[in-house]
Parts: C-alpha cells; sequence; structure tokens
C-alpha cells in the first residue's frame, strides 16, 4: 500500500486530510507514524487485521481523492504548493484566512 507522503506532509500542513478520515481513521494514522505495526494495531483495536488493512485501504483512498482535488485546484490557478505548503492564490478563498475574519459563519 502506497501513500505518498511528500503529498501527504504538504495536505497535512493545511490540515486537509485529517478533516476527511474518522477518528479511527486518524488513530490509526498516528499509531503508523509512531511505528506500529498493523498487528500491534489490531491488538490494540482487538480487532482482526484485515479490519485495520481495509480501514488503510479507505484512507489511502481518501488521501488519493484529496491530492487529485489540490492537483485540480492548482491545474486551475486556485492553489499553489510553495516550500511543502499548499496556499491559496487569494485570501478570498483560503479556509484559514476566512475563519480568522469570521466570514466562513
Amino acid at each position: 500500500m502506497l501513500i505518498n507522503l511528500k503529498r501527504l506532509s504538504v495536505l497535512s500542513s493545511y490540515g486537509v486530510y485529517m478533516a476527511t478520515l474518522t477518528e479511527r481513521e486518524q488513530d490509526i494514522m498516528e499509531l503508523l507514524k509512531g511505528g506500529k505495526s498493523i498487528v500491534e494495531i489490531a491488538r490494540q483495536y482487538k480487532v482482526h487485521r484485515n479490519s485495520v488493512s481495509r480501514s488503510l485501504t479507505n484512507i489511502t483512498k481518501k488521501i488519493k481523492d484529496i491530492e487529485e482535488d489540490v492537483e485540480f485546484l492548482a491545474r486551475i490557478g486556485f492553489v499553489e504548493i510553495k516550500e511543502g505548503k499548499l496556499e491559496f492564490i487569494s485570501r478570498s478563498r483560503d479556509p484559514k484566512a476566512l475563519a480568522q475574519t469570521g466570514l466562513t459563519k
């Protein structure tokens, strides 16, 4: 199972991918990041390792979908990836900037 770690770090720098994952999927990602194996994670949650593998498949699909969305937004000039960070071309399109101004409510 391949996860593009460079792209994942770009997306995570903006908090993009974690918002689409369930709480369990987020926990699994953290455990993997911490060096746990699928078998160790399965033992911790008292589930079959196939259950953890299915979660990883779901995570990978969600990340791929997000990558495709970001690539599309970059192609149409909506966002740029600079120095490993996802940047919106206009602050008026940036959810973080909008949240700071209170315009997202």
